[in-house]
């Protein structure tokens, strides 16, 4: 019989869970949290270290330690070699695209998934942290003065975003196609589970975990889980740089419609306005920004102060109990994000007792992520249910043919294999600053003094920095729970 074989799958599974690498049955996030310890304590080049000695040596997890690396790279200053790792993940997740498309989404790992867990499928990035790497890569080449380079990753952040927009509809239509094919093999056994039942029951046991309903409020905010206002403003930056002041002025607006209420955005608008001599445009902005184009300052060069601020939202296990007849309880886990608290809020720029700016959140990475989940979680839920029902008959058989003890084993199995995919970046900022500071000409030795939310000083590095007419000097770092991590400074752009 069908199902005679359906329970020796089952099992024929868990016994080959050994073959399947440790991460099928153990947590990402355990084994690379030490890490991020010795990275908060301002020590990249210590973590990084670490990160050699704790990651897996598993395909299914590969591209979470890239990303892990190239990020401790891009903060210790090795901007070419943090921009090598993180061209080969986004290599590795592009032949991942690639043969999925090949195959129509059938792969091996998938049918893991409905057996075993989630964390059969190789992790092929979120939305949000794929769009994000491109980003990371152009601040990289601008770090390293090279602004061609810069212009081509953040072109292919818009392109990964747009891509991965339509990819979700498919995943989507494909999961629910699977789940009418098992429930229609399953009408008989009476094992018929909907996706409104599990996603029910999910948000029940969601809605009573505080950090759950906390970061949801964060997530009423993001408009697009693919798109965020750090880069395109970023992505205007580029353009400027490079005189192409009509296409700065097209991605300054958008980083507005995101994000808006950001001084150095405002002033850019108003600005960029100007000189693209959009009159109107120029008129609706001072009105409503109350700024005024002819009293900005002209004779300056600009310095841009990047704050990478904090560590994201990392994943933790939830369980959801479902009741199953002639089964029993049965307990399916999902993963929802929580907070990583730290004290660093923002960073003022001091000219010995006078402070001349401060950096403006323009990205909420944290938002970013639970609503990229939000997203995927129709998704994930079909998966469950796919999964849930193959399970849940198995045992059913078990019991039928074993009795009592039968149902104890398939339960147990259940629970053995039952993960809830808990990878992310972990290293990645929980949000992104940005301040614009008009200087004029020559050298300017300043302060970058890193403060909590009361406005009291955390840390302090002192910078030199040169700036010239017309053109931005791009400072770029990461403030820490309480600690400046080195501070990186561009030539002239």
């Amino acid at each position: 019989m069908r199902t005679n074989r359906l329970a020796c799958r089952f099992l024929l599974c868990v016994l080959l869970l050994p073959l399947c690498g440790c991460s099928v049955l153990t947590h990402y996030t355990d084994r690379v949290s030490p890490v991020r310890d010795v990275f908060v304590q301002g020590n990249p080049q210590g973590a990084l270290s670490l990160l050699q000695t704790r990651k897996v040596n598993s395909a299914t997890d590969r591209v979470c330690y890239l990303l892990e690396e190239g990020t401790l790279k891009h903060t210790a200053g090795d901007f070419a070699g943090s921009n090598q790792i993180f061209f080969d993940a986004v290599s590795i997740m592009q032949d991942r695209d690639m043969r999925a498309v090949v195959s129509g989404g059938k792969t091996l790992e998938q049918a893991g998934s409905v057996l075993i867990n989630e964390k059969t499928i190789a992790y092929e990035g979120e939305g949000f942290e794929r769009v994000f790497v491109h980003t990371l890569q152009a601040l990289n080449f601008l770090l390293s003065n090279d602004k061609g380079s810069a212009r081509v990753e953040i072109k292919k952040a818009y392109e990964e975003a747009d891509w991965l927009e339509q990819r979700n509809y498919k995943k989507l239509e494909a999961a629910q196609d699977k789940l009418q094919e098992e429930n229609a093999k399953r009408q008989q056994q009476n094992q018929q589970l909907s996706q409104t039942a599990i996603l029910d029951n999910a948000n029940s046991t969601f809605s009573q975990d505080p950090d759950y309903a906390m970061l949801q409020s964060k997530a009423l905010s993001v408009l697009n889980a693919y798109q965020n206002a750090f880069t395109y403003y970023l992505s205007s930056l580029v353009y400027e740089m490079n005189g192409d002041y009509n296409d700065a002025y097209i991605d300054c607006k958008t980083a507005h419609q995101l994000r808006p209420g950001v001084p150095a955005v405002q002033r850019d608008l108003v600005r960029l306005a100007a000189l693209n001599g959009f009159k109107d445009d120029l008129e609706q902005w001072e009105k409503e920004f109350g700024l005024n184009y002819a009293e900005m300052p002209m004779d300056v060069g600009d310095l841009i102060v990047v704050h990478q601020c904090g560590t994201a939202v990392e994943k933790k296990q939830i369980w959801v109990p479902i009741p199953i007849p002639e089964v029993g309880i049965q307990s399916f886990a999902f993963a929802v994000y929580r907070p990583v608290p730290f004290p660093a809020w923002a960073v003022s720029v001091v000219d010995g007792s006078t402070t001349l700016g401060a950096t403006d959140f323009l990205a909420d990475m944290d938002a970013l992520a639970v609503r990229n989940l939000n997203d995927r979680i129709p998704e994930i839920v079909i998966r469950t249910a796919v999964r849930f029902a193959i399970k849940a008959l198995a045992t059913y058989q078990m019991k039928k043919e074993m009795g009592a003890g039968g149902a104890l084993i398939g339960m147990a199995l259940t629970a053995l294999t039952e993960q809830a995919d808990l990878r992310s970046w972990l290293l990645m900022p929980s949000n992104l600053q940005i301040a614009r500071i008009p200087l004029p000409p020559g050298e300017h030795r300043l302060g970058i003094v890193l403060e909590d939310s009361r406005r009291q000083t955390l840390d302090r590095r002192d910078i030199t920095v040169t700036i010239e007419k017309g053109k931005m000097t791009l400072v770029n770092l990461r403030g820490i729970q309480k600690i400046v991590n080195d501070v990186q400074i561009s030539s002239s752009l």
